[in-house]
């Protein structure tokens, strides 16, 4: 399509959608005209494809305006761009054609102004409508403002932005509505992830996830609190996009985003996740952002992981954090873990992103040199189905405190497991130390070489009807106090879990 304003062609938008004949010399099959069509909302399933046309009669536009799907769920707001100038609703229509013919099956005259309204007056327009397939149904939505308004998302100014869902053989409205997402919406499996949200295709019902304190259901949230570019793309078990360099989510886990430093995608959706590999061709020479590293990439997954997940970062949901029925803290660990129980280990005081956590991670209390922390391939742990936990401490005499009720809730029983791994090479009795919990001394002289049988091994210590009350503030507290005489002064621990027990 000719963009007047710019005096050239816009390099997303076209007039028309044409078929070429593979098996017959490139001949053309079928050509039809349109408006403003999006090079990438374009969408084929079972022998139909989809677009969005802006190319409408009279009788069309007043369809569309008649059908105008309402959502009081957010106030509206006045349809005036930055500069005053009034802004026409936005009308378009979702067209299906037949592959093979290139005839219409059927068009549904639809009011996109929801979809385009936050970001003209934002950000002058620079949005598309576009639509894709899955599962017999179309989702129509925007393509999202490109650049940089994260300040703007934050402070809610995209929250009108809509995606709405319809049938793929009738254009029947299904579900959908002003959903304030950041990017542009992709399809993975049976769910629409929107930044930072998902909805379940079929039904528009919100995605959840099970909040690895309390246990509650809370609504996904996939807010990367990055200000630039890139939006999310998806595999069938993960999603990419730009945070702290290429960064990758695993879908089956709640760990959150794992950064490859140094390096960052294409400000567009400029890499392909496919087929059990993700390529990423290098597209940031001559950008204005610095990137250390220009370079193509290729990678491919990898059954023992190295990389530990930097978490999602808080902004849009802010869920409750206690009271605690669950809590794993691996201690001086350079990010998050899922066991294969699927408990989540929290990272402390390690400088992560606490994200779902919100503030419930202390600051200013623990810093990263009251702690250790080894290479798992040079510190192999015995003894244990998660080494992992035992290659990094903490080893400072400052109590560690965590909050796990607060005002207003009753006290508390929890079995409190403490993780213990020696990782130096020292003998029975060269580190000493007593342990507490609540201010009682529950192991006196403790000896981890002793105890595990030897160093590099793991051993944990479990102690039940620990009660947790607000006369310490709601907090389990873990003492650490090195013997006196003790040849290695620092007391160390590698993990702090603590379940509740039910009345």
């Amino acid at each position: 399509e000719h963009d007047a304003s710019r005096r050239r062609a816009d390099p997303k938008m076209a007039n028309a959608i044409f078929a070429i004949d593979t098996d017959d010399d490139g001949k053309l099959r079928w050509i039809v005209e349109g408006k403003r069509i999006e090079h990438d909302g374009i969408a084929v399933a079972d022998g139909t494809l989809f677009y969005v046309d802006a190319n409408l009669t009279d009788a069309e536009r007043q369809q569309a305006m008649a059908q105008t799907i309402k959502d009081a769920s957010v106030e509206d707001r006045k349809a005036i761009d930055r500069r005053g100038t009034p802004i026409e609703p936005d009308l378009r229509k979702l067209v299906a054609l037949d592959v093979a013919a290139g005839s219409v099956r059927w068009e549904k005259p639809i009011n996109v102004t929801d979809v385009t309204l936050d970001d003209t007056v934002v950000s002058d327009g620079r949005v598309g409508v576009a639509c894709m397939v899955k599962n017999g149904i179309v989702v129509v939505h925007g393509t999202a403002s490109l650049g940089h308004p994260y300040q703007e998302f934050v402070r809610g100014e995209f929250e009108r932005r809509a995606l709405y869902a319809l049938d793929a053989g009738s254009g029947k409205f299904l579900w959908g509505g002003r959903r304030n997402y950041r990017k542009r919406p992709i399809i993975v499996g049976d769910t629409v992830y929107a930044e930072p949200h998902a909805w379940d295709l079929a039904t528009g019902r919100v995605k959840t996830y099970t909040h690895p304190l309390t246990g509650n259901d809370e609504p996904v949230d996939l807010f990367r609190g990055y200000i630039g570019c890139s939006h999310l793309l998806g595999s069938g078990a993960a999603l990419f996009g730009n945070k702290g360099g290429i960064s990758h989510l695993n879908l089956d886990d709640r760990c959150g985003y794992t950064p490859l430093g140094n390096m960052s995608l294409a400000c567009n959706l400029g890499a392909v996740p496919a087929g059990g590999v993700y390529v990423a061709p290098e597209g940031r020479s001559g950008c204005t952002c610095g990137t250390p590293i220009y370079t193509s990439i290729g990678l491919y997954p990898r059954k023992q992981a190295r990389a530990w997940p930097r978490g999602i970062t808080s902004g849009i949901s802010k869920p409750k954090n206690t009271p605690v029925r669950h809590m794993a803290v691996n201690l001086g660990a350079p990010g998050f873990r899922e066991d294969d129980r699927g408990v989540l280990w929290i990272p402390y005081p390690a400088k992560v992103e606490s994200g779902i956590l919100g503030d419930w991670l202390p600051t200013y209390q623990h810093n990263d040199s009251m702690c250790y922390r080894h290479n798992g391939d040079l510190l192999p742990i015995e003894g244990t189905d998660r080494p992992w936990v035992f290659t990094s401490g903490y080893a400072n005499a400052k109590a560690l405190s965590f909050k796990l009720i607060d005002d207003g809730q009753p006290a508390r029983r929890y079995t409190v497991r403490l993780y213990f791994a020696e990782p130096e090479d020292l003998a029975e009795g060269d580190r000493l130390f007593d342990v507490s919990l609540q201010g009682n001394t529950v192991l006196s002289r403790f000896d981890i070489v002793r105890e595990a049988g030897g160093a590099r091994k793991a051993v944990v210590k479990e102690f039940r009807d620990v009660e947790v009350d607000m006369l310490l503030g709601g907090n389990l507290t873990v003492g650490l106090t090195p013997v006196a005489g003790s040849k290695y002064a620092a007391a160390i621990l590698c993990g702090v879990e603590a379940v509740r027990q039910e009345p």
